[in-house]
This record gives structure tokens, C-alpha cells and sequence, in this order.
């Protein structure tokens, strides 16, 4: 058994904490002010012009500050959630993986989940959904399209999958099924699949739902040409407040989210007073899912204090 002792990925932080160390005249384009503060890479090479070639490849040309962090922000999350799926699924070969890495010790836009600052970049939430102890995986080698249920808790579990391809708009194209179960600490495939066979459109995807023990997991998603060019519409997403209580001097607040269509990245942010932590965001919403995610707040929330955003919003 291997263990991944290092794998790192670049991007971007939120285009807030680049103007805080960054003054005005050098927000856009990159130049040496840029440099000094995120530094040179592999081959001496600026790693902001890494990101340029990585993620203006992955997402489309970056021509802005906004295009930079909002196509960088995506390329870090994504290519985060595929490292430790990749490593979940190859266990027992690997037994696990280390990432560079968790927070910055100056202010900087490089490799870490979390800015100077202490603020959550996207990849952050893709790197704990990742991780969570139960997570269907969906990846592609050598021409097949791997299916798997990764276990990451002390106790077997019972699955029962429907899987195979929707559209954007919530339409079932293929459906397959299977019951089985995954041993402790384990990973279990259940299909393999050629991806010629499994072969998706341009506006479908791949997907996995999966029951565990009569738990419902979300809906787990896999574009096999990526993102770049994938005819995704503008949604409209829609916040209600679940419920809130409040503990001690926090208030605790469940939102539900939902949309008509796919909406690529759906993400929340908080415009009143006083600080808040999401412990979930920057994810997919599925055309009539439902996706729920639980903030601590010093001050009570509502719908007037919170903003939806996703692809088709700038990211700040």
C-alpha cells in the first residue's frame, strides 16, 4: 500500500483579498507587483501565468481579473476534488494522500484552501465534500468509465445506486441500478462501463444517486469532456431560510437551495453585519434538486442578507 505524501494545485484567492494587498494600478494585467507577491514556480515560471495556461485551457481564455479568479477558483476546485477521488478509489494501492496545502502565511493567491486572511476559497468546500467518510466517485482511465462507493467509516454499509446520464434539464437518458455492499474502510466498483458506451452529450452528464442505510447522499456528477464547453444556462436559484435556532451566542441556520436548470457552482454569500461560516458551497444544483447547507453567524439571517450566485454571476 502507497500513500500520496504531496500533491498541490494553484489558485486563485477571491478577488476581495487580491485588492487588499494588491493596489489598483495593478489589478489587471499581471506584472511584477504580481510576482512579488504569488511568487514564481516550476521552471521559473510566474505562477499567475500557470493559471493563465491551466485554467484559460480548462474553462476559456482569461482576460480580466474576474475571468482570472472566477476560471482559476474553478480549476482549483476541481482538480482538488479529482485528486482525492482518484486516490479514494485506487485504495487499497493508495492509502491515502496529503495535500499543499491548507492556509497561507502571507497575503497571496497560490496553492492553499484557505487565504491569509482566513477566508475559504471554493476549493476548500471541494476538498471536504471529497472527503466525506461515504462518496460515490465517478472517474474515467484507459477508456472506462469507473463507478465506484468509497467508505471511509468503521462499519460496512448497504448501497443502493441508480446511475447513467441526464440532461441539464433533468431528463433520465439512461438509468441503470445496483444493490451491494462496501466493507469498512473500503471502496467498492460497481460497474465499469466503456465510455464509448456510456458516451454523454454535450448538454448531459453522468450521475450516481446513491442510498446508504436509507440515507440519501446528493447526486454526484461527471461531465466527460469537462466544462469548457458544456451549454449551460443562467439559473435562477432559489434561497429559503429551513430553519434557525439559536446556541449560546451563535445563531444556526439551515438554507435550502434549488433550480429549474443545472446551475454550475451555486455558491451563497453573506452581505450583513457580523462573521458567518458556510460549512458547505460552490457545488452543482442538479435541475429540481435540492441542496441544503448549515451557517453559523454572529447575527440572525434572512433572505435579505444572503446573495445567490453561480457560473454566470462575477465571483468577488
Amino acid at each position: 500500500m502507497s500513500f500520496d505524501s504531496e500533491f498541490c494545485i494553484q489558485g486563485p484567492c477571491s478577488i476581495k483579498t487580491i485588492k487588499s494587498f494588491l493596489a489598483e494600478k495593478n489589478h489587471w494585467p499581471p506584472n511584477e507587483a504580481w510576482i512579488y507577491h504569488i511568487q514564481r514556480g516550476h521552471q521559473n515560471l510566474p505562477h499567475y501565468e500557470q493559471t493563465l495556461r491551466i485554467a484559460g485551457a480548462t474553462f476559456g481564455e482569461i482576460d480580466s481579473l474576474q475571468k482570472y479568479v472566477k476560471h482559476g477558483q474553478a480549476t482549483h476546485l476541481e482538480q482538488m476534488r479529482a485528486e482525492f477521488e482518484s486516490a479514494r478509489q485506487d485504495y487499497p494501492n493508495n492509502g491515502g494522500t496529503m495535500m499543499w496545502m491548507f492556509n497561507d502565511c502571507w497575503p497571496t493567491s497560490n496553492w492553499s484552501i484557505i487565504d491569509y486572511y482566513g477566508s475559504p476559497k471554493p476549493s476548500y468546500y471541494a476538498a471536504k465534500r471529497a472527503c466525506a467518510p461515504i462518496l460515490p466517485i465517478i472517474l474515467e482511465r484507459k477508456g472506462k468509465t469507473l463507478l465506484s462507493v468509497s467508505n471511509h467509516t468503521s462499519k460496512d454499509i448497504s448501497c443502493n445506486v441508480i446511475y447513467g446520464i441526464c440532461t441539464l434539464s433533468g431528463e433520465i437518458t439512461l438509468r441503470l441500478c445496483r444493490d451491494f455492499t462496501v466493507a469498512a474502510y473500503g471502496c467498492h466498483r460497481f460497474d465499469s462501463l466503456s465510455s464509448e458506451e456510456l458516451k454523454a452529450e454535450p448538454n448531459e452528464y453522468i450521475f450516481i444517486d446513491a442510498i446508504v442505510d436509507a440515507r440519501t447522499l446528493p447526486r454526484v456528477t461527471y461531465f466527460q469532456n469537462m466544462w469548457k464547453n458544456v451549454p449551460f444556462e443562467k439559473a435562477s436559484i432559489s434561497l429559503k431560510v429551513y430553519q434557525s435556532v439559536k446556541a449560546k451566542d451563535k445563531y444556526l441556520t439551515k438554507l435550502e437551495l434549488s433550480s429549474m436548470v443545472y446551475a454550475r457552482l451555486a455558491h451563497v454569500l453573506y452581505v450583513g453585519e457580523g462573521s458567518v461560516w458556510f460549512d458547505d458551497n460552490y457545488f452543482d444544483i442538479p435541475a429540481t434538486d435540492l441542496r441544503y447547507i448549515n451557517v453559523s453567524s454572529e447575527c440572525p439571517l434572512d433572505e435579505t442578507s444572503l446573495i445567490c450566485g453561480d457560473w454566470f454571476t462575477d465571483w468577488e
